[in-house]
């Protein structure tokens, strides 16, 4: 009989919306690995988290499934921000020192709000948000939703510094602001400005709807995340804040780790039927932004699958 830790296998979650790419795709692909090699190489190659980080992909690729109509020149602003991003985000992730973590994010927000940090590659990649073509208060909501993630992703580094067993509910309700979907949400509307102004009327007229999207999403993508990482050769520290391992310990009962895996496919699944509900209330609004709300979840768990065997592996080591 195997150890009840060992899981041979993630299985592949499928989403029940569907997927579209960019038309530009390999241009796009191909602009942010150039631009990685370029201004991220430098400062990334030594890192650990640099091993199967595909930091490109977490750019270029992942923009073109999620905003499959976006405009290409704000694309590539955009892919440039997710791949550093994605790096610093990698960096806080396989780390327990709360005294690094925070330098890491004072950097990140300063260059959110628009100042230099010395490193001109860097620097450079975070221009998104001194971008002249945002609307100034999709920019403004941008900008704090933002650091609503700084302060989520501070609470679930704490809870693994500290080794603190919590409950599933208080560990999503980081987990899903954590997954930045929200931010993907409101990026989605630099990359298509015609969408601003339907945004802000939602966001004024019935904000509890946008409120139970970022939620919806963040926690299925919260959980397929974590889901895909459990297996990858991908450098993280993660024993205190992952939903299956947070699962096995709550449970009043044995549990294998593939039983709480399936618990976890299940929780997927569940959030994601609230979400399309959610989506269709913004459709009777309007049904172009909620095609693209649409477009930025389904491209996500789609992009997450195309990613399998690469920044997400397949299988354990036997």
């Amino acid at each position: 009989m195997e150890p009840a830790d060992v899981l041979h296998e993630v299985p592949v979650l499928v989403t029940q919306f569907p997927s579209f790419s960019h038309p530009q795709t390999a241009q796009l692909y191909q602009y942010a690995k150039q631009s990685c090699g370029r201004w991220l190489k430098e400062v990334a190659e030594h890192e650990i988290v640099s091993r199967n980080g595909e930091f490109a992909a977490c750019g270029g690729l992942y923009a073109s499934w999620v905003y499959p109509a976006g405009d290409l020149e704000r694309l590539q602003v955009v892919a440039d921000f997710y791949s550093a991003w994605v790096f610093i985000d990698d960096l806080i992730d396989n780390t327990t020192d709360m005294s690094h973590i925070g330098n890491l994010l004072d950097d990140l927000l300063a260059r959110v709000s628009g100042c230099h940090r010395g490193n001109h590659g860097l620097d450079f990649m975070h221009r998104l948000f001194t971008h002249e073509g945002w609307d100034p208060e999709v920019l403004r909501l941008t900008k704090a939703e933002m650091s609503h993630w700084s302060d989520c992703t501070l609470a679930l580094r704490r809870i693994e510094a500290e080794q603190r067993t919590v409950s599933v509910e208080e560990y999503l309700s980081s987990r899903q602001t954590n997954a930045a979907m929200g931010m993907m949400y409101l990026v989605l509307v630099f990359t298509m400005p015609n969408l601003a102004r339907e945004y802000l009327q939602l966001n004024q007229s019935a904000p509890d709807t946008l409120r139970r999207v970022f939620s919806y999403c963040g926690r299925s993508m919260g959980v397929i995340l974590d889901l895909y990482k459990l297996n990858a050769n991908h450098a993280q520290i993660c024993e205190y804040s992952h939903i299956a391992k947070i699962i096995q310990h709550n449970s009043r009962h044995s549990l294998s780790l593939a039983q709480a895996v399936d618990r976890s496919v299940e929780l997927f699944h569940e959030y994601e039927n609230k979400l399309a509900i959610e989506l269709n209330e913004v459709a009777t609004f309007s049904p172009r932004l909620a095609q693209s709300m649409e477009n930025v979840h389904a491209g996500s768990i789609t992009w997450l699958n195309v990613m399998r065997g690469s920044r997400y592996v397949k299988k354990m080591d036997s």
